[in-house]
């Protein structure tokens, strides 16, 4: 057998397994609090089937992650399997008492996962010279097409420019981010891939819900004043997004003096100065 009858083989075999992998899945039900909670307790007890229980509910969100990073040169197998890793490490970490949906806190481990996985591969993979050509002709040749029929030419398309098989085109595409150097760009995120990889400085994901807990308190104590009141407390200190402003900027956006903005900023202030709100808001503000 050819070297490319067996390359497609290899890359039809390796489609039903993932086919076959989804449909294993696909009726995966989601667990509820209560069950998650229940889990929980049992896993701390270290009860294996009630970590596999948990891990195995949560198995269609990994896919639903590694398709977000597809283009990366990984498979989406490879991908998978570090995800799946990343979902039973978060399993065995998980804390019930917390009061937070698994989902979330997996979420952080299933991510740390997979970029690490591409980061490990950019170090070390490299196109073959003959690929690197091809991929350099196969991009002036969609730039062409794009230019004359402001389309994409489709894989058939590419597949009869260059007479190849047209498996062998749907891996080029895979491939012509080879090789993925950790500047690299993922999607609408500005950080490169070296700033998303999470080290030993970064903060564990109990921590970053802790966090986000507490700026939804704040969140919503804001939200209760008037909105020129909130609105003025939210600039004043770079609250839900907003850049931290003087009171005179604050005026001059809103058109008032800058005495003015200070007695809404006082009186939002003495609103919010129950004892349970202010310890919540003095722990935010310490925080940021």
């Amino acid at each position: 057998m050819g070297r490319r009858a067996t390359n497609n083989l290899n890359y039809v075999e390796y489609e039903k397994s993932l086919a076959a992998y989804w449909k294993d899945i696909a009726d995966s039900t989601p667990l509820s609090s209560e069950e998650e909670t229940e889990l929980g307790r049992r896993i701390k007890t270290g009860d294996l089937d009630a970590r596999n229980e948990l891990v195995k509910a949560n198995l269609r969100f990994v896919w639903s992650v590694a398709l977000e990073y597809k283009n990366t040169g990984i498979t989406i197998g490879d991908l998978i399997s570090s995800g799946n890793l990343g979902l039973i490490t978060a399993a065995e970490r998980f804390d019930e008492t917390r009061g937070f949906r698994f989902i979330s806190y997996a979420v952080w481990w299933v991510r740390q996962a997979m970029l690490q996985q591409i980061a490990e591969y950019s170090r070390t993979v490299r196109l073959p010279i003959n690929r690197v050509e091809l991929l350099s002709k196969l991009k002036r040749y969609s730039d062409d097409v794009l230019k004359a029929t402001e389309k994409e030419p489709g894989l058939e398309d590419i597949a009869k420019e260059f007479n190849v098989h047209l498996s062998d085109v749907s891996r080029l595409l895979g491939e012509k981010q080879y090789p993925l150097s950790l500047d690299y760009n993922h999607g609408d995120d500005e950080r490169n891939l070296y700033e998303k990889i999470p080290g030993s400085e970064s903060q564990q994901p109990d921590e970053i819900l802790d966090k986000k807990r507490l700026a939804d308190n704040v969140k919503d104590y804001i939200a209760d004043l008037e909105e020129r009141e909130a609105e003025v407390l939210r600039h004043y200190f770079g609250l839900d997004g907003y850049n931290e402003i003087p009171l005179e900027k604050i005026g001059e956006k809103y058109g008032l003096t800058r005495e003015r903005v200070r007695q809404i900023k006082e009186l939002a202030i003495r609103k919010l100065k129950h004892p349970r709100k202010r310890k919540v808001l003095l722990e935010y503000w310490n925080e940021i």
